[in-house]
């Protein structure tokens, strides 16, 4: 594809549209197993487990917006990283201090924690008065756009670099 008269920071950004792409396949998918489930529990059970749709999107759409800037970290990461069994291990090996980095005042500077930040943030809230329920939006916003921005940004400097030497 290198070959191509396109640029390869726009094939890097199409690349990074596929991914995205897919990760509301897969969340769309979520929500109809999620209600599938909830109905043949609800039916097992005697008891309604299935929650109001708008609930459910909103949260759902919630995490794939966190989960953007994630994509773009592991997207530099593949293009940085020549050897693909180095890159899949960093990248599983990333999501591992998330369970740390929540619990941290600057958990806003590690794009690998921000779905399941949201989570945490949704239980919490089912257990109001233990912990604090509120998102700090104005570290966090600007840190997202810029962190999205700079690894998109490498991933499109470094996009086929190690194909055309």
């Amino acid at each position: 594809m290198l070959s191509l008269q396109i640029g390869a920071a726009k094939l890097c950004l199409a690349k990074f549209t596929v991914l995205i792409l897919l990760a509301a396949f897969q969340m769309v998918m979520f929500i109809g197993a999620y209600y599938i489930c909830a109905a043949i529990v609800t039916r097992m059970q005697d008891y309604n487990f299935i929650l109001e749709p708008l609930y459910v999107c909103k949260n759902v759409f919630s995490i794939y917006a966190s989960a953007i800037p994630m994509a773009a970290v592991y997207l530099a990461v593949s293009t940085l990283i020549q050897s693909p069994i180095f890159s899949v291990g960093i990248g599983l090996a990333s999501i591992v201090p998330s369970v740390l980095m929540i619990n941290t005042k600057i958990w806003f500077a590690y794009p690998m924690s921000y779905p399941f930040y949201l989570i945490m943030v949704a239980y919490w809230r089912a257990a109001e008065g233990i912990y604090e329920t509120q998102i700090a939006w104005l570290p966090w916003l600007p840190v997202v756009v810029g962190l999205t921005i700079l690894a998109l940004a490498v991933s499109c400097v470094r996009y086929g670099a190690y194909e055309r030497r």
